[in-house]
C-alpha cells in the first residue's frame, strides 16, 4: 500500500519535473537532441518511478513493481481524473 501512494504522488509529480529535467538534457545534449512535448513526459514519468523504486528497495520494502505502476499512472493522470469526476458530479 506504501508503494502504490508513494507512486501516486510520483505520477504526480513527474509533471512538475518535466520541464526542469528537458532543460537540463537540451543545456547537456545542446543541439544533439530534440525532445518532444510527450517524449518529456514519457521520460520524466519513467525516471520518477524509476527513483521511486530504488529509494523502496533501498528501505527493503521488496518488489512493489505492480502497485507502482497502477500508482503512477494514476498520480500521472490525476488532474484529468479529478477533471472528469467534478464534470460527472456537476
Amino acid at each position: 500500500m506504501l508503494a502504490f501512494l508513494l507512486a501516486i504522488g510520483a505520477g504526480f509529480a513527474s509533471r512538475i519535473v518535466q520541464e526542469p529535467l528537458v532543460g537540463a538534457l537540451e543545456k547537456v545534449l545542446i543541439d544533439k537532441i530534440d525532445i518532444r512535448t510527450e517524449e518529456a513526459l514519457a521520460l520524466s514519468y519513467a525516471l520518477s518511478l524509476f527513483l521511486l523504486t530504488l529509494v523502496l528497495l533501498l528501505i527493503g520494502y521488496g518488489d512493489p513493481g505492480a502497485a507502482i505502476l497502477l500508482g503512477g499512472l494514476i498520480g500521472l493522470f490525476a488532474t484529468q481524473i479529478i477533471g472528469a469526476i467534478r464534470k460527472a458530479i456537476s
